[in-house]
C-alpha cells in the first residue's frame, strides 16, 4: 500500500498549505490512501516529457483514469443566492475530481502544464468553495522541482545557462523578452502567491 512517505521517496513533491495536512491526516486519510494508490502507478516516460505537444498529456490522462476509476468523477458545484424567493445569481464551479467522504468532501485539479490563469482559476475556486462549505479540502496535483531541471531549459539560446525560461525559447511568436509571462506554471513558481493562512 503505497503512502506519501513512499510517494516521497519516489520523488514527489510534497507541500501543505494552511491546514491541508490536518485535514487530510485526521479527516480523510481514506483519500490520502486513495491518492497515494492512483499516484504510486503513475509513470511519465521521458518520451512523453520531450514530445510535448497539444491537447492533455498522456500521463494526465492516466491519472484522470484512475481517480475515476477510484470514484472520483468530474463535478460541477452551483452556488446559488436566492433573495425572498427569487434567484438572484447562480456561479458554477467545475472541479476535475471529487470524492465524498463521512466527514466531508475532498476536491483535486491536475495542472501538468497549466497556465496562470487557469492555475489562478483553480485556487480561486477551491477558495471559494471551501469559503461556501462546498469542499473540507483541495489538492492539486502539478509538476514539482525535479521536472524544471536542466533538460527544460532550451540550449538553443543565450538564456539556456539560467534557471529561467525565457518567453522566445517557449515558442511563442507574439512575444518575447524579460516582460513577457512564464508559458507555463508549477507550484514553484506560483507558491508565493498562495497565503500561508496559520
Amino acid at each position: 500500500m503505497a503512502t506519501l512517505q513512499a510517494l516521497e521517496a519516489k520523488g514527489f513533491q510534497i507541500e501543505y498549505h494552511s491546514h491541508a495536512r490536518a485535514i487530510l491526516t485526521h479527516d480523510f486519510p481514506d483519500a490520502i490512501l486513495e491518492l497515494c494508490a492512483a499516484l504510486d502507478v503513475l509513470t511519465i516516460p521521458i518520451e512523453e516529457i520531450v514530445a510535448g505537444g497539444g491537447g492533455e498529456a498522456k500521463g494526465t490522462q492516466r491519472l484522470r483514469r484512475s481517480l475515476s476509476h477510484l470514484g472520483w468523477p468530474k463535478t460541477t458545484f452551483t452556488v446559488r443566492k436566492i433573495i425572498n424567493g427569487v434567484e438572484r445569481e447562480a456561479v458554477s464551479h467545475i472541479v476535475d475530481h471529487c470524492r465524498t467522504f463521512d466527514a466531508g468532501v475532498v476536491a483535486l485539479e491536475i495542472e501538468w502544464n497549466n497556465k496562470d490563469p487557469f492555475f489562478d482559476r483553480d485556487l480561486e475556486n477551491f477558495k471559494r468553495l471551501h469559503a461556501d462549505g462546498a469542499i473540507s479540502v483541495g489538492v492539486l496535483v502539478t509538476r514539482g522541482r525535479s521536472l524544471h531541471g536542466p533538460r527544460d531549459r532550451p540550449t538553443h539560446h543565450p538564456c539556456a545557462p539560467c534557471a529561467k525560461r525565457c518567453w522566445t525559447c517557449t515558442g511563442n511568436p507574439r512575444r518575447s523578452g524579460p516582460q513577457a509571462p512564464r508559458a507555463e506554471v508549477h507550484w514553484d513558481t506560483r507558491d508565493t502567491d498562495v497565503p500561508d493562512q496559520r
